[in-house]
């Protein structure tokens, strides 16, 4: 319900002042602009009755208003009428910085009046994000202490139509809004309704990971947005999924304008210890968004003497404080969406590339590749190839990059593959097991063919543990076109 003092806003009755809006560019006359700028003002074109179009600015904007009611709702405003003397102009002159800076002040003061927020509708003409046109209120009533106003704003971006809808919203909430609005209780609550967002749209990382539109607004957001997202325990996956979106954030718009502080916050939320050895011990360190380089191997040698040593007591008693406490914090609890399809990948080789292939082969006689596209499993990428050479077929499973992050400098996988051709199943691997490092050579294995197509081959696991540069399960001679169903079991 509005205040009985509603009726007198804008009204000439019983007015003892006057709010003159004033352009800081008078020579300017704006239509139509809509400015959304960073830092205290905002921009829009409109006259306190936020009608929904945007009028042309002309000039001054005048406001009758009433000293008893601003002074009561905003300590600046008490403070200005009490230096007042009497024959004074009774005339507040206030520059704004657009048309839609002018309509969140004069609703800034309509708020004064009304004690409650405009419905959405009317914040809608400040800007087409209610939370942005909240944000640019927001700033208006810090500047006046109206401590009324921030209130029902801050209320209001709790409200279902008014809570962040897009990754702009929460940056202008984290990063826009007055470091004193940011000390108020109630922005405990809302800073709970970005999260809420955040993990509704990012929390099933790997989704984030493999699908290019959320992983586009996956990097639109501001480091503070990153830092509340990561300080969640509810995000759905491995931390090697953490890692694996922090590189890939660091390497858009956002991530290249972050600062070094921002840096050392993000990789001080990381939960290190969780992270699969061959990234904590080996990649990490690697990565450019990384603060804590110098730290990390002591870390790591901590962890190995915790694991080692579970009767002698803990070592991160005497070398805990060294570290951000994150570095050992506990597993994600966010619960994936579940499915094959996350640790499989199927490679349907076109018939065309695969006859093309084997005839570049044949003509010259050198080594022809087929590669897969990139793969993204486990907090690692991978790439599939096929090697034509000899009259031989030879099938590879290596570390990949993405545009972002690094290959793997070693990874530890354990995996099954299927080699089906139509109507034929060609070949099956019992699970594998290999240490793929990158810039060696592949251990290579033999084939025999007999019967309608190739045999499966005999297997030694100790023949293939340590294998460089893609794991080469299996050589064959050739047939048609092939499909290959790899499963990855584990990485470590």
């Amino acid at each position: 319900m509005a205040s009985p003092l509603s009726i007198s806003f804008n009204s000439e009755h019983f007015s003892d002042c006057t709010i003159v809006f004033v352009p800081k560019d008078k020579t300017r006359c704006v239509a139509g602009q809509q400015k959304a700028a960073s830092g205290r003002k905002r921009a829009r074109d409109e006259v306190p009755e936020h009608q929904s179009g945007h009028a042309e600015l002309q000039g001054e904007v005048r406001i009758p208003s009433h000293r008893v009611v601003l002074a009561a709702y905003s300590p600046y405003y008490q403070a200005m009428f009490l230096r007042w003397k009497e024959g004074n102009n009774q005339q507040v002159t206030i520059e704004y910085d657009g048309p839609a800076d002018l309509a969140a002040a004069t609703t800034c003061i309509k708020c004064m009046y009304y004690q409650r927020l405009p419905p959405s509708e009317e914040l809608s003409a400040i800007n087409s994000s209610p939370v942005v046109a909240l944000v640019q209120v927001l700033t208006w009533a810090d500047a006046w202490q109206a401590s009324g106003c921030i209130t029902h704003c801050l209320r209001g971006m709790t409200e279902a139509d008014i809570r962040p809808k897009n990754p702009n919203d929460v940056n202008v909430i984290l990063c826009d809004l007055p470091d004193s609005v940011k000390s108020h209780d109630l922005f405990s609550k809302v800073k709970g309704v970005c999260l809420a967002w955040l993990l509704e749209h990012f929390a099933d990382m790997y989704s984030v990971i493999t699908e290019e539109a959320k992983r586009k607004d996956f990097s639109i957001l501001c480091p503070a947005a990153l830092e509340l997202w990561m300080a969640s325990d509810e995000l759905a996956g491995i931390e090697d999924d953490v890692l694996v979106l922090l590189t890939t954030w660091h390497d858009g718009e956002q991530g290249q304008k972050a600062g070094a502080e921002d840096l050392a916050l993000l990789s001080s939320l990381l939960r290190v210890q969780n992270l699969r050895k061959s990234n904590r011990c080996i990649n990490l360190v690697h990565l450019p968004w990384f603060a804590d380089k110098e730290l990390l191997p002591i870390f790591n040698y901590s962890v190995e003497e915790e694991e080692a040593e579970v009767d002698a007591g803990s070592i991160f008693e005497h070398t805990g404080s060294l570290f951000p406490s994150a570095w050992t914090g506990r597993e994600r609890e966010g619960v994936p969406a579940t499915g094959a399809a996350r640790s499989e990948f199927v490679w349907d080789v076109p018939e065309g590339e695969y006859t093309s292939a084997l005839t570049r082969e044949a003509e010259s006689g050198l080594l022809t590749e087929l590669c897969s596209p990139p793969f993204y499993c486990r907090g690692a990428f991978f790439m599939a190839k096929l090697k034509f050479e000899d009259g031989q077929l030879g099938f590879y499973l290596q570390p990949a990059a993405n545009s972002a992050h690094p290959k793997a400098r070693l990874t530890k996988v354990v995996w099954d593959l299927e080699c089906r051709r139509p109507e034929h199943e060609i070949l099956r691997r019992q699970p594998t097991r290999g240490y793929i490092v990158r810039g060696r050579k592949a251990w290579l294995l033999g084939g025999a063919e007999g019967g309608d197509g190739v045999q499966p081959l005999a297997y030694d696991a100790e023949r293939i543990l340590w294998v460089r540069d893609g794991s080469r399960l299996a050589q064959f001679p050739y047939l048609s076109n092939f499909t290959f169903y790899i499963t990855i079991r584990s990485v470590q």
